[in-house]
């Protein structure tokens, strides 16, 4: 008895023997020759559809995405603004079928081509909208804020990204503008204060700046040379209209938690936390007695 009927199996060798037909595949050269990519058209993305319509495709957010960065790199920022607030309102709208649930970087890029645009207002209801807490997002609201004239808010934002990245001259440099362009808005003796502390901010930046470990490369240097030039310019404006930050740091002790009336335009707490940051790295020494130095003297 063969083993096959042995065990009750039939087999058909023939299934063993079957050959095997595949598709014929075009040459590698016409299948490069039938094929375009998209991404080799310049602007393929834009799309005379309606952004209500292409929020509820599967790859449209994207698409609309790609559109608006692309029309902001090229500076068309009222094209960017304007196709912005129809992604945002696109997903605020509780009738589109829509998957984004949080447009950050469209409302970031809103903001920002208003800015552009000097459309301040529009520029200020995007950052009211923005409720990440990521460093790009704090720096974009505070610089919104700040030309806004909605001082308060900027510097909150701006203490916030620092305390996240401290060793960053960027937030400081900002919090020196806001307060140079809240004492611009009146500038008189009682509001000297104000341009004290930009001058203690302006300082700290530096500080940071110059302590830096830039990279000993052209381009770094460079930078680190056109950031620092940048930053002596405000300094050099700050005190030519006789801020001093040994003034803010005298009058401080004394202030106590009476809040002086030209600061009352700020949160106390953020004031307090300058001060204390400030003298924490100085080493409660005059900061006028610490010497930054240009990349050209290192």
């Amino acid at each position: 008895m063969a083993e096959d009927e042995l065990f009750g199996a039939a087999f058909d060798d023939d299934i063993f023997e079957a050959e095997k037909v595949r598709n014929p595949i075009a040459p590698l050269q016409v299948q490069k020759a039938s094929y375009t990519a998209k991404h080799e058209d310049h602007g393929w993305f834009h799309n005379e559809d309606s952004i209500a319509h292409l929020m509820t495709t599967r790859h449209g957010p994207n698409q609309i995405k790609l559109t608006i960065e692309h029309d902001y790199l090229y500076k068309r920022y009222a094209r960017a603004l304007n196709t912005s607030l129809e992604y945002i309102a696109a997903v605020e709208d509780d009738s589109i079928d829509c998957k984004v649930v949080n447009p950050r970087e469209i409302i970031e890029t809103a903001a920002l081509s208003a800015m552009k645009l000097d459309d301040i207002e529009t520029a200020m209801q995007c950052a009211d909208k923005i409720n990440s807490r990521e460093l790009g997002s704090l720096q974009t609201r505070g610089v919104v804020y700040m030309h806004g004239g909605r001082y308060r808010d900027a510097i909150s934002c701006f203490i916030q990204y620092n305390n996240m990245r401290a060793l960053d001259y960027k937030p400081w440099r900002h919090m020196a503008t806001t307060f140079l362009k809240s004492y611009n808005d009146k500038p008189s003796e009682d509001n000297k204060l104000r341009l004290h502390l930009a001058d203690a901010s302006i300082k700290r930046s530096l500080t940071i700046l110059s302590a830096g470990a830039w990279p000993n490369v052209d381009f770094a240097r460079a930078r680190y040379q056109r950031e620092y030039d940048d930053i002596k310019e405000l300094e050099i404006r700050i005190r030519e209209l006789g801020g001093s930050a040994s003034v803010f740091f005298a009058a401080m002790p004394v202030t106590g938690e009476s809040v002086p009336s030209c600061l009352q335009l700020f949160q106390w707490d953020d004031i307090v936390w300058i001060d204390a940051e400030c003298r924490r790295v100085a080493g409660n020494k005059d900061i006028e007695d610490e010497h930054t130095k240009s990349v050209r003297e290192l």
